[in-house]
């Protein structure tokens, strides 16, 4: 088990640094110092962690430092050097399987959310149904990926997809509403231009929305 945080804004495009770190509690650094054997800093060929692409391991040998003298007034703090070895193993999730479980079921619940636009405005029910439906398909999303990540305090990349798409259903019902009083006053052109704008504007939104956060994550 691994007690070092991980970061995982980026998920499920994340990578993250598996580390083993050794070091000496005893013997300063003009004591004992730690080297690296190349010839043995390998891999087990059968290792497999599954739902992750395993990286190159980085063993490295580094000063350890601590700010205190450890209760011992005689010397000054900051001055005990230990040496450290650290086995990092960088892993990253297959990203494009992590595209299709996680991006593609909430994109799917998108297009599904833009055919609202197609029913005719006197069909409010029918339009109102399927965004509810939708809705309830994003939470439900949302909830199941979340199972996936440690406890955490902040956004990660998944949920600003999830937000963008709380928007765009929010915005596609207020959008029927308008339509259908404009249907029911008789400016049925109107109303059609309207769905016709918003859906543009929706699709344009949502997805570029998407693969900016996919770009720059």
């Amino acid at each position: 088990r691994f007690g070092h945080p991980f970061d995982v804004h980026a998920y499920p495009f994340d990578e993250q640094d598996i580390v083993i770190e050794i070091e000496d509690g005893e013997y300063l650094t003009d004591e004992l110092v730690y080297e690296v054997d190349p010839g043995s800093s390998l891999l087990h060929p059968t290792l497999e962690l599954p739902g992750w692409e395993l990286g190159t391991p980085s063993p490295v040998v580094v000063e350890s430092v601590y700010p205190t003298n450890f209760g011992d007034i005689r010397h000054p703090e900051g001055n005990d050097h230990y040496s450290q070895f650290r086995y990092q193993l960088r892993v990253r999730r297959p990203v494009l399987g992590a595209f299709v479980k996680t991006i593609v079921p909430i994109g799917v619940v998108m297009l599904i959310t833009l055919v609202m636009f197609f029913i005719d405005p006197k069909y409010f029910e029918g339009r109102l149904g399927l965004g509810i439906t939708s809705l309830i398909s994003a939470v439900a999303l949302q909830l199941t990926a979340a199972a996936d990540l440690p406890a955490t305090g902040y956004l990660v990349l998944l949920d600003h997809v999830y937000n963008a798409s709380y928007v765009v259903i929010f915005v596609a019902l207020l959008e029927s509403v308008i339509s259908v009083g404009l249907a029911d006053r008789g400016d049925v052109v109107r109303a059609r231009r309207l769905d016709l704008a918003t859906l543009v504007v929706l699709t344009l939104l949502f997805f570029g929305t998407v693969a900016a956060l996919i770009a720059t994550r």
